[in-house]
């Protein structure tokens, strides 16, 4: 008699645990994606037919202004959670999509990249197996707009040579990354900024594990020519945005007035890359708002080196 009551007890909760872990997905997808709708459909099938399923999808609409959201709304799958946002820019709609993960792991992908079958698969296997590594990227395959392969990356594959990359440049592919979740909670997650959100995180979850990259292609990267990853910022900024990065790489809280202010740098940048240095020089004069920001930012020489360009432009072109 007392060993059936001790059989049920144990039955309720083999039963309550076996639930638990289906309902639970080990991965969690994190799809950002603003203004795709070319593409958007190619994307969202590449992840539903994957090989490995244990996962939920969230696909983050950062504001989308064309059809992504009807072609999103087509898909019909049980693993998709979706959400619309006003658009925030890719900082911001990576945060708080990644909010929204429950897996053990976050696997990122973009609205027009593709994921090559046995993605899941090949990265959940690899941080199974090897419990000091935080992440796993791979190498990519390069695709044009319209799909066709134009080439491929061979990355730097081991954690040692990538730390020493990631002091001068980030050589993770994020759509192709896949991260353990509680490392990237420790980092605060990805910072609200308008570009290199992911060099960021990288660079600070590097801190609680290895990294590694995979020779073998696990994405289709896609290349736009209005893209932020096509886009190279204007050198007259680089020295600015690079103490910004350091900063925030190093200090674990940012403050929103350091965010605010590399946003504004960075839009500053892309407009001046179109324009010829008279013009850059003489808006460098007209815009007091900017000179007073650099002034308040408290990031270093570099507002005195401001102060003196703005001076020499003065005397130039008054």
């Amino acid at each position: 008699m007392l060993r059936n009551w001790i059989f049920i007890p144990n039955a309720i909760v083999g039963f309550s645990y076996s639930f638990f872990m289906k309902t639970t997905p080990l991965v969690s997808v994190v799809l950002c994606t603003y203004n795709d709708e070319k593409y958007i459909s190619d994307t969202i099938r590449s992840v539903l037919s994957q090989s490995y399923d244990n996962f939920e999808f969230i696909i983050w609409n950062d504001g989308s202004t064309d059809n992504s959201e009807k072609i999103i709304n087509s898909f019909n799958d049980s693993r998709i959670r979706y959400y619309y946002h006003k658009n925030t820019g890719i900082g911001v709609a990576s945060k708080l999509a990644c909010e929204k993960a429950s897996g053990k792991y976050i696997a990122r992908i973009d609205g027009d990249d593709l994921c090559l079958p046995d993605r899941f698969k090949t990265q959940v296997d690899f941080l199974e197996k090897n419990r000091s590594y935080v992440v796993v990227s791979s190498a990519v395959l390069y695709i044009d707009e319209d799909g066709e392969t134009i080439g491929r990356s061979f990355p730097i594959t081991e954690d040692w040579a990538i730390r020493r990359m990631l002091k001068i440049a980030d050589p993770i592919a994020n759509p192709a990354s896949m991260f353990l979740r509680e490392a990237y909670m420790k980092t605060g997650g990805y910072i609200g900024i308008r570009q290199r959100e992911d060099y960021f995180l990288f660079c600070r979850i590097s801190k609680y594990g290895k990294i590694k990259i995979l020779s073998t292609p696990l994405i289709k990267y896609r290349l736009r020519k209005n893209s932020l990853s096509y886009y190279s910022e204007c050198t007259d900024y680089d020295n600015v945005l690079c103490q910004y990065r350091n900063k925030m790489i190093n200090d674990q809280t940012v403050k929103d007035r350091d965010v605010e202010l590399y946003n504004y740098i960075f839009e500053e940048s892309k407009k001046e890359s179109s324009m010829t240095n008279k013009e850059r020089n003489i808006k460098a004069l007209h815009n007091s708002g900017f000179i007073y920001r650099f002034i308040n930012s408290r990031i270093g020489g570099g507002n005195f080196i401001c102060l003196l360009k703005n001076f020499y432009c003065y005397l130039k072109y008054r």
